[in-house]
């Protein structure tokens, strides 16, 4: 008897060291990933976190860009073929129904929504079964904010997968903390790149957004055509666009300009150009 009990303590002395070894990598895990700048990083660090619960791949998808496309979806995909098997998941069924599967509070695996009458026809949960073959376990993680909207989605697959509600638990919360880190940094970095661009490059961007020549934003502005070239080549250099017509598109996209404030700007100056008094432009002496 005092043989058995002794056995009991063991296993419950060697259960709690386990679970505080878990509490203390989980700590770990988090502040390493409140502490990375880096996107490409972050995603590592999930990986790695996964690969010892047997996952051994990772997407990562944006819910809120569902509706631009199925390729804007995508995150981080590792390796790339399950990704573009995510992809061509998309193209057969509308956003609808992902969001549907992602309001989903807690993980689930993608056996259960083939068990699920209801959802067993999809085809993108097919696509996502196909892209798992050989065995593999899918594991999706619907990361929401806070206000319980689904904005993301981290889908683990593995062979040898742990799917115990300790191991759904721990990844639901390390994806989240990886997502929102993501979100911070993408943030972060267009802060930053908007305050590269100067007021002036910016007005010219907004005025091209809806069709204005340089001589009508010249005229708009109350400075020369040349001027708008000037700004508008300097706006190309800093964003790394080719073309003004991708500097407009990266200037929308990471919401440096807006098409609404640019006709306002626009109907604004054309409603007071009559009495507004010429401005000083010093490149119309340098050029």
């Amino acid at each position: 008897m005092r043989v058995a009990v002794g056995i009991m303590l063991d296993e419950n002395t060697t259960k709690r060291e386990r679970g505080l070894a878990r509490h203390r990598a989980m700590r770990t895990l988090l502040d390493r990933i409140d502490a990375t700048p880096h996107p490409e990083r972050l995603w590592s660090l999930l990986r790695e976190f996964a690969r010892g619960r047997g996952y051994d791949r990772l997407v990562v998808v944006d819910a809120g860009k569902l509706a631009h496309g199925a390729q804007r979806t995508l995150v981080h995909a590792n390796p790339e073929a399950l990704g573009r098997a995510l992809v061509e998941a998309y193209r057969v069924v509308d956003a609808a129904a992902i969001r549907e599967a992602l309001i989903a509070p807690e993980p689930f695996l993608v056996s259960e929504l083939l068990a699920d009458d209801r959802r067993a026809n999809a085809g993108w949960i097919k696509a996502i079964a196909h892209g798992m073959r050989n065995n593999y376990v899918g594991l999706v993680v619907p990361i929401h904010d806070p206000a319980g909207e689904p904005i993301a989605a981290a889908i683990f697959t593995g062979k040898e997968s742990d799917t115990s509600a300790i191991a759904r638990a721990e990844l639901y919360v390390v994806a989240h903390a990886a997502f929102n880190r993501y979100l911070v940094s993408v943030a972060e970095a267009t802060q930053a790149l908007g305050r590269t661009l100067s007021n002036r490059e910016i007005d010219c961007l907004r005025l091209t957004s809806i069709g204005k020549s340089d001589e009508e934003i010249g005229e708009t502005l109350k400075i020369s055509a040349r001027t708008v070239r000037f700004h508008i080549d300097a706006a190309k250099a800093k964003l790394g666009a080719n073309n003004r017509v991708t500097a407009v598109a990266m200037a929308l996209r990471e919401k440096l300009i807006a098409l609404l404030a640019a006709v306002a700007l626009a109907t604004t100056a054309t409603a007071t150009a009559s009495s507004a008094k010429p401005a000083i432009d010093i490149f119309q002496f340098i050029c």
